[in-house]
């Protein structure tokens, strides 16, 4: 069952990204995060440690569509918008960082979704490709993997914040990834 919880948050907003240094500028060194990267040509999985580990061979900045780099503290959500004066896709980036554990107090819930893949199609020393019947596939970090997909499913586990009108009714406000991997069912 779902249940609602508390939690201190905070939200940073972040007008101008012009450059990968400028995303690895707001994350700590310290710590490794998970990244999904929607990309002009592909959808890439992997981490972020120090570098940019992704399915992909490189990450170029002006393919980045949108970016989700995540820990279980919180998550920097980078995506491209529509320039309003040309009305073309802009040239840099805008985004928000989310942190838990500091600032207000805010109401949340967490849900894992299922993954697509429950077949190990093929694997290396990196990265694993997992798949559907119906044709689907992802390839993910081989890290992510610890037990057979058919047996435990890979799961995407999602922060949903909840926002209270003024009638005291709480609605979506916000989604953050918290982690991607064999993510038990009752949370």
């Amino acid at each position: 069952m779902n249940k609602i919880k508390q939690i201190n948050t905070t939200i940073e907003s972040i007008d101008s990204i012009t450059s990968i240094g400028d995303i690895v500028a707001l994350l700590d060194e310290h710590k490794e995060y998970q990244v999904l990267a929607y990309l002009i040509p592909a959808i890439a999985f992997g981490t972020y440690r120090n570098g940019f580990k992704l399915s992909v061979e490189t990450l170029d900045f002006c393919e980045i569509e949108s970016i989700r780099i995540f820990c279980p503290e919180g998550e920097l959500f980078c995506y491209r918008y529509t320039d309003s004066e040309t009305g073309k896709a802009s040239q840099d980036l805008r985004g928000r960082f989310r942190k838990d554990e500091e600032g207000e107090v805010a109401y949340y819930h967490d849900a894992a979704q299922i993954l697509t893949g429950k077949r190990i199609v093929e694997t290396s020393d990196s990265y694993s490709l997992i798949a559907e019947d119906r044709g689907f596939q992802l390839l993910l970090p081989e890290c992510w993997i610890k037990q057979d997909p058919a047996q435990s499913r890979l799961r995407v586990l999602t922060r949903n914040y909840l926002a209270e009108w003024d009638n005291g009714q709480l609605s979506y406000g916000d989604h953050r990834f918290v982690a991607i991997g064999h993510i038990d069912e009752e949370i």
